[in-house]
């Protein structure tokens, strides 16, 4: 089968770490079908647009990068649009779309109108934030209604979990939908060749993006409060962000520079050796879809502390670690000090076994192999 991922994130040079679960659902899906991505993005090409392919492990990737020119911007996509979709149709002859967030709809819609290429939509995230000025109103309503249409001319929504499921009800969205999980790659990430600690020290670990929806800033208040106590740990951060000074700032208005790392932007390759090396893993986010760190830790062996704000409290297991509220510095700070005291007591090769089971490329693989198999199936018959 001919799968085509038409995504609006995907890794490139200068930010190498957008949209990298979608290579990893791509990785997966490689396993049974042929596998193209298409990319749009703008940028800064060498003229009004450039158009790149390359392979990546066992998959094609098709780049268009479209200068940003006022006004215009749209009709230069659309352009761009309607070629690269013909093209793909002539030289690839895809037997389904699969689409990575509504505002990436437009290929999928024109392939399933001028095609007949069915297609189905992952959305990631809560559709839109709500807001009380005239203007937010307004753009709102617009997004509500591409989001609208493309979902509803999609043959099946994918959720990476229920609470985005809840998101597009709250705007009236509906439409069938299905929760199929984010992938890990556990031959990347796995239990092999764990270090000691050294000095019995305990390192904790995050990995994400610096910004206020991560709720490092929680993290950093909770250590504040874990070091009036005790002193045998550490915390690796690796990412890099907008709130990056800031946080280094907190990092010394704290007292905690003997205790906190700030390592930048790291390879999936280095992520999993922080991930192999650390105690536990912590995640303090305010909102997340799912969180594939979480799963990469978890299949590490690792076990985690989150926040109970959304996707993560659908697969932290009570086994995995523990839940506290987005938030709340004290809650965090006291499942840190159990932590440290406990994470041996977490079952290590139980917790990898059950990211492996739910969360490998194989399994989440074969669950999109067979929808799309049967989606073709149907429109065949009909």
């Amino acid at each position: 089968m001919n799968v085509l991922i038409v995504t609006a994130w995907y890794p490139t040079e200068t930010n190498p770490i957008s949209g990298i679960f979608v290579r990893e659902i791509a990785k997966a899906l490689s396993r049974y079908s042929n596998v193209l991505i298409l990319h749009m993005i703008e940028g800064s090409p060498k003229g009004l647009y450039e158009i790149l392919e390359f392979a990546e492990d066992s998959f094609k990737v098709v780049r268009v990068r479209y200068k940003r020119i006022r006004g215009l911007s749209f009709f230069l996509y659309l352009y761009l649009t309607v070629n690269v979709t013909k093209k793909i149709v002539d030289e690839f002859n895809p037997d389904i779309v699969h689409l990575h967030v509504y505002k990436a709809g437009l290929p999928a819609l024109i392939l399933k109108k001028l095609f007949g290429v069915p297609y189905v939509i992952t959305e990631h995230y809560k559709l839109i934030d709500r807001g009380s000025s005239l203007t937010r109103r307004v753009v709102n309503r617009i997004k509500i209604l591409m989001a609208s249409t493309i979902i509803n001319y999609s043959e099946l929504t994918i959720l990476p979990s229920r609470a985005i499921l809840g998101s597009i009800e709250s705007h009236g969205i509906l439409k069938e939908a299905r929760i199929i999980p984010n992938v890990v790659n556990t031959e990347m990430f796995n239990r092999n060749k764990p270090k000691k600690l050294k000095n019995n020290i305990k390192r904790l670990l995050f990995v994400g993006g610096l910004e206020d929806i991560k709720g490092v800033e929680y993290l950093l208040r909770a250590l504040g409060i874990v070091v009036k106590i005790r002193n045998d740990f550490i915390l690796d951060i690796v990412g890099d962000g907008p709130e990056r000074k800031r946080y280094e700032k907190m990092v010394k208005d704290l007292k905690l520079e003997r205790h906190v790392f700030f390592h930048g932007l790291k390879s999936k390759e280095e992520v999993a050796e922080f991930m192999k090396c650390c105690s536990f893993f912590v995640l303090p986010s305010l909102w997340e879809s799912q969180a594939c760190v979480l799963i990469e830790a978890m299949a590490c062996g690792k076990p985690v502390i989150a926040t109970s704000s959304g996707g993560p409290k659908e697969i932290v297991m009570d086994f995995c670690g523990i839940l506290v509220p987005p938030g709340d510095v004290k809650a965090l700070a006291e499942a840190i000090v159990f932590m440290l005291d406990h994470f041996d007591n977490f079952p290590s090769d139980k917790i990898s076994k059950y990211a492996r089971s739910r969360f490998s490329h194989e399994k989440v693989g074969k669950l999109l192999y067979n929808i799309y198999k049967q989606i073709v199936s149907n429109k065949l018959g009909r």
